[in-house]
């Protein structure tokens, strides 16, 4: 990852909140792949984060 900001902070506390950050993303980012293939009327292009 290219950042122009790299993350500096190397205390327990802020790296911890981050990986929690990331599990959460990749959780619901994993969990709206999987949507569609358990819900045959729904498709993966329905799914947003904001409102239609």
């Amino acid at each position: 990852m290219n950042s122009k900001h790299p993350l500096r902070s190397k205390k327990p506390k802020v790296v911890k909140e981050l990986w929690a950050i990331l599990l959460g993303y990749k959780l619901t980012m994993y969990h709206m792949v999987k949507m569609p293939q358990t819900i045959e009327s729904l498709q993966r292009n329905q799914l947003s984060f904001t409102p239609c």
